[in-house]
């Protein structure tokens, strides 16, 4: 296999973005050649706008952010071309089929009803989406046939009960508290405890809302909602939130700050919620989903560095034809 040098080849390549006049330029190089087939910065581009349709389409016609995107995949994507071609090579050898049928259904999933308006604004042609979504079907098929499949058969009911018990292990029991603690700074203790006690009777009987305290009493201070189990507060505050029903305030008393400096506090329990672990039938489905992704992992990189070795493709190769200092786009 023979890689190209940079320094060759192919003329610079713009468009223009739809939703402005700013322009992308492209320098479109061969990138790598793959079992006689070159893979192209052009290509990469196409392969690329096909993920934004797909998972940003409310941003795949910005500029800027297209511009950001290829920057940050195309080398990504490239490495993922080369392992497709390879997976393609393999499915020749086992027939995988592809009907007309299942093309055409998954460019209308991706592109919409009107197809062809859609693959205008694309900049891409018919033949070049149909090629496109023709070889990913037949990837997709021949990864599930040689990895997917043998993966779900090596996650047993046995695997999924044992990760039930390690998540017993790690999972948390006992009461959760959601609060938020009022504080009050005066010129004297007093002073703060009496403007604490004036706003504990506006919150508690007149139901004042908490957010609008600052506004009658400027010395006051409300923090964020705190989220923490029992284990996690301070013993003091820990037993002031036990005596507290749920949505209601505590009685306002003196307390000591870090520093040492007096002020009154109250503190509002907004929820207190028992923890307990999920049961078994909860769980089964997300564990057996998270044992197979694990190992479709690791199974489907094997699976393409089997593939690199048999088809003498080295990666290093493609990194040094493609040196960190080239930047395929550039905004115009």
């Amino acid at each position: 296999m023979k890689y190209f040098p940079l320094s060759l080849l192919l003329l610079a390549t713009s468009f223009l973005a739809a939703d402005d006049s700013s322009q992308i330029t492209i320098n479109n190089r061969v990138l790598a050649q793959v079992n006689g087939k070159a893979i192209t910065v052009m290509d990469v581009t196409k392969k690329m706008d096909m993920m934004l349709l797909r998972n940003h389409p409310e941003n795949e016609l910005k500029a800027p952010f297209r511009l950001s995107f290829y920057r940050t995949n195309w080398r990504n994507v490239l490495l993922e071309m080369v392992d497709r071609e390879l997976v393609l090579q393999a499915a020749e050898d086992f027939g995988v089929p592809v009907s007309s049928g299942d093309v055409r259904q998954e460019l209308e999933t991706i592109f919409g009803p009107n197809v062809l308006v859609s693959l205008e604004k694309m900049g891409l042609s018919w033949d070049e989406a149909w090629n496109l979504i023709r070889s990913e079907i037949i990837a997709r098929r021949m990864l599930m046939w040689q990895v997917s499949s043998r993966v779900e058969a090596e996650v047993t009911p046995g695997e999924v009960r044992a990760a039930y018990e390690r998540y017993l292990q790690g999972e948390k029991s006992g009461k959760q508290y959601s609060y938020r603690m009022i504080t009050f700074r005066g010129e004297a203790p007093d002073a703060a405890l009496a403007h604490a006690k004036e706003a504990h009777e506006l919150l508690s009987k007149q139901n004042l809302p908490i957010d609008q305290l600052k506004d009658k009493f400027p010395d006051s201070a409300v923090s964020d909602l705190m989220i923490q189990q029992h284990d996690e507060i301070a013993v003091p505050i820990r037993e002031i939130l036990t005596t507290l029903a749920q949505a209601s305030f505590s009685i306002p008393q003196l307390q000591k700050t870090r520093d040492n400096t007096p002020v009154a506090r109250i503190y509002f329990l907004q929820e207190m919620t028992e923890l307990t672990p999920k049961s078994f039938a909860e769980m089964e489905n997300s564990l057996r989903e998270e044992l197979l992704n694990e190992r479709y992992a690791g199974a489907s990189q094997k699976y393409f560095t089997n593939l690199r070795k048999q088809y003498n493709i080295k990666t290093d190769e493609i990194a040094a034809a493609c040196p960190r200092d080239f930047e395929p786009y550039m905004m115009q």
